[in-house]
């Protein structure tokens, strides 16, 4: 088991945020799920169903006005919360293979003296394609906890400081990849902010066999899309 806490907050997840959890629950201390309050879809009910079954799962409401500092805040409400060696920032449409989570148990047993580490993903497209990485650099996703974290800035652009060292910078990327469900989704949040992931089909990459079969699994079982 990882010694760890899952930090996610969600806006109308319904499509992606079972798959996402269930993906990373049972290997790990606790999550901590914060729905914003403008969330109007089925994520409070299916976050509800959830809790029955796994007791290391946590959910709050937080009320969203001026999301650019507002979601910080929220940012900052589960990162006081962590009290494990590490925190872990999961976004409700990302999954987590199985592959991934035992690499993960074995490199953070290592007191290799790491503060934080990153990712990139599988942007899954269809069945058989990934979209090529929008993002202009991987995302830092996994820290060491220590006294003094902050979460500083504005949503979109916010920074993880220890002190003086960003660690949204200042991090090693792990030579692992998770499956990020983003295009597949029904509902587009972050249009209003201008933080929307352009996407089209010109910059496709074939995807491993091995994550095809679970992309199926999880898409066909879990959410309204149909390839």
């Amino acid at each position: 088991m990882l010694d760890i806490e899952v930090n996610m907050m969600v806006r109308n997840g319904e499509d992606c945020i079972k798959q996402s959890l269930e993906s990373v629950l049972p290997y790990i201390k606790k999550a901590v799920v914060v729905i914003d309050s403008r969330s109007n879809d089925k994520t409070r009910k299916i976050l509800d169903d959830l809790k029955k079954m796994y007791s290391n799962l946590e959910v709050y409401s937080f009320e969203v006005k001026d999301p650019y500092t507002d979601l910080v805040k929220i940012r900052n409400f589960m990162l006081h919360q962590v009290t494990e060696k590490f925190g872990w920032i999961v976004d409700s449409d990302e999954v987590y293979p199985l592959e991934v989570i035992k690499s993960l148990i074995e490199l953070l047993s290592r007191q290799n003296g790491v503060l934080a580490y990153g990712f990139t993903s599988w942007a899954i497209w269809n069945k058989d394609k990934a979209h090529a990485q929008t993002s202009r650099r991987p995302t830092m996703r996994i820290f060491r906890n220590f006294n003094g974290l902050e979460w500083v800035g504005t949503f979109g652009k916010e920074k993880l400081m220890l002190n003086d060292i960003d660690l949204c910078y200042d991090y090693v990327m792990l030579p692992l990849k998770y499956i990020h469900l983003t295009h597949l989704k029904s509902d587009h949040w972050r249009e209003e902010m201008g933080h929307i992931r352009v996407a089209d089909d010109r910059a496709l990459v074939e995807l491993p066999e091995d994550i095809k079969i679970i992309v199926k699994n999880y898409v066909e079982k879990n959410m309204s899309y149909v390839f």
